[in-house]
């Protein structure tokens, strides 16, 4: 278990950065004082906790990225923009927490924005096995004919196997190239 200690009352944006051989992932994360449970009786030793999750990763995203434009995040309700796109598509991560929020400011946010795009299968180099950065995302699987194969949207992606990293582009008739790294 993780202890952080917080400003209690103030709002805060809480990101914990996984990463796999020193390569950073998405976040989980939370927004306090909104996430945050109640523990057991003070008599029981209970402390009071902050769950991190993977919607509260996206959600605190777009606040850090809201602040560090200079804007108030908290006049927004990010929880509920996590719930919405994860309810219109898999992976909120689709609309980049920076854009998410470049579009919040600009007046130009729609809700309707996350929806589940056409995924092509697309074949991936050996060896693998190939995890997508974004937890939202399924993993790459085995093909019959050997490799491995991952269905992606059209866009830039990046995957992670124990010894590398690989970004792949993939346009709109889903031909794919892929750098890696």
């Amino acid at each position: 278990m993780l202890r952080v200690d917080v400003e209690r009352g103030r709002p805060q944006a809480i990101l914990a950065l996984p990463s796999s051989a020193g390569r950073t992932l998405q976040p989980a994360g939370a927004l306090y004082p909104e996430a945050l449970t109640k523990g057991a009786s003070p008599a029981d030793g209970g402390a009071d906790e902050l769950v991190l999750d993977w919607p509260g990763g996206y959600a605190a995203s777009v606040a850090l990225a809201l602040a560090g434009g200079g804007i108030d995040p908290w006049g927004y309700d990010l929880s509920r923009l996590a719930r919405e796109a994860l309810d219109r598509c898999a992976d909120p991560w689709l609309i980049p927490a920076l854009e998410a929020a470049r579009r919040l400011l600009a007046l130009e946010f729609r809700i309707d924005a996350y929806k589940e795009p056409k995924r092509m299968r697309v074949n991936l180099p050996e060896p693998g096995p190939w995890v997508p950065e974004s937890p939202f995302e399924g993993a790459a699987e085995s093909s019959i004919a050997g490799g491995w194969v991952a269905a992606v949207p059209e866009g830039l992606w990046r995957f992670l196997s124990p010894d590398e990293e690989l970004l792949l582009s993939v346009d709109a008739e889903g031909r794919a190239a892929f750098v890696r790294r």
